[in-house]
């Protein structure tokens, strides 16, 4: 948030990040660089959290509790994650979480994305007329 409020990008952003539930991938708005950055727990390979449990894993006397993130939900890759870490050294691993078929529609923004007004599109402001009945007297 703290770079994406010195950017000026938050107030833009801001709504958006929470449709995206908090994929900054998804935000055209957003530059590449914060985007390749702050990553989602399922955007990084499951390899690499394999990897950086098995370094650490040769200081440790039980098992690191590690939790693995899959993209997909084939077999093949929760097979081939689990042969690496074994592979690795990893006595244990803690929880698999594969990324939902289907999210929760966001309650903090409107639901209706069709017609949502964004607030940060500001129309000309209305301005009154000889003819106006409002300002008539």
């Amino acid at each position: 948030m703290e770079q994406l409020l010195l950017g000026g990008l938050w107030e833009r952003v801001r709504e958006r990040l929470v449709e995206a539930r908090g994929d900054l991938s998804e935000i055209e708005d957003v530059p590449q660089t914060l985007r390749d950055l702050h990553r989602t727990a399922y955007q990084i390979p499951p390899e690499d959290y394999v990897r950086v449990a098995a370094v650490a894993q040769k200081w440790v006397d039980q098992g690191i509790s590690r939790n693995l993130y899959l993209q997909d939900r084939s077999l093949e890759t929760m097979e081939r994650t689990y042969l690496q870490a074994w592979r690795a050294g990893l006595k244990s691993t803690y929880y698999l979480f594969m990324a939902p078929r289907m999210y929760a529609e966001p309650s903090t923004v409107h639901v209706n994305k069709a017609l949502r007004k964004l607030r940060w599109n500001l129309e000309e402001p209305q301005t009154c007329t000889v003819t106006c009945e409002a300002c008539s007297s």
